[in-house]
């Protein structure tokens, strides 16, 4: 089966540019596009469409959807790659929370281009974003994000600002590429 947008059915895909796809607790698909979020209703075969609204960002912070990472509360961590950078999305309680840079704030996202995220098995959520390609880790307890990148000075930084993929192994090892 192919699914793609169609402009004359509002229950096709949003955007035929797929950046992300995901698993939410109930075994329903997410789907990230260049244009909005969808939802895959297996029932109906068909899809519902999440867009942000620019003056409020009901659901999602963009559009633009480039990575779905689901935690272990249940929740889909959204990285939107533009403005508005996060969402937490809870879709059982139909909430959401925006994450952003806040030149004010030392603990908020430190950029607002985040391009993935990763959930290693002891419920850390890794960001990496795609200029500097530094990496973030957001500390649930305190909402904040804790930086990290390339420093010369301190061999047991990263090799480098470009980071891309990571990985945890059998044994709780985080690789990063």
């Amino acid at each position: 089966i192919r699914y793609k947008h169609n402009p004359d059915n509002l229950n096709s895909l949003s955007h035929s540019e797929i950046h992300s796809i995901g698993e939410d607790e109930n075994g329903n698909i997410w789907i990230g596009t260049e244009r909005g979020l969808n939802q895959f209703n297996r029932n109906s075969d068909s899809f519902i469409r999440f867009y942000s609204d620019k003056g409020t960002h009901r659901l999602i912070a963009d559009n633009k959807v480039t990575s779905i990472s689901k935690d272990k509360k249940g929740r889909l961590w959204l990285c939107h790659y533009t403005k508005g950078s996060v969402t937490l999305l809870d879709p059982l309680a139909g909430t959401a929370q925006f994450f952003t840079h806040d030149p004010d704030d030392p603990g908020s996202l430190p950029i607002n281009d985040i391009k993935y995220v990763y959930e290693g098995r002891q419920g850390i959520l890794w960001f990496i974003s795609t200029t500097g390609g530094n990496m973030y880790k957001h500390d649930s307890n305190s909402q904040k994000f804790i930086t990290f990148k390339h420093n010369p000075q301190k061999p047991q930084s990263l090799n480098g600002n470009s980071v891309l993929p990571i990985f945890e192994d059998s044994k709780g090892i985080v690789w990063i590429g």
